[in-house]
């Protein structure tokens, strides 16, 4: 398996959250409404272009209940690589 590095404090951009390059696999229309729903952290902005998430709120989120968070996100990686025919991991 492809190992993930994320940092531990800052702020991280959304390219970094999501996979492959990031621990949620999940895509930006998945994220955001779960940023609306209130199941993800809510981002900041910086500037008008430029929206961020804290490191620990993401952390949190995959690191909280591990159990859950493997049965549900493996779940979806496992649909997302059949539909879309899976060819390795991207360049981050």
């Amino acid at each position: 398996m492809h190992p993930i590095t994320f940092p531990t404090t800052g702020f991280v951009r959304l390219a970094q959250i999501l996979a492959p390059c990031g621990p949620i696999p999940v895509s930006k229309s998945t994220w955001w409404a779960g940023v609306k729903e209130g199941r993800f952290p809510q981002p900041q902005k910086l500037g008008p272009r430029t929206t961020v998430w804290k490191v620990e709120d993401i952390r949190a989120l995959f690191e909280g209940n591990q159990d859950a968070y493997r049965r549900y996100f493996y779940h979806v990686a496992r649909i997302s690589e059949v539909a879309q025919g899976f060819s390795g991991f991207a360049e981050c």
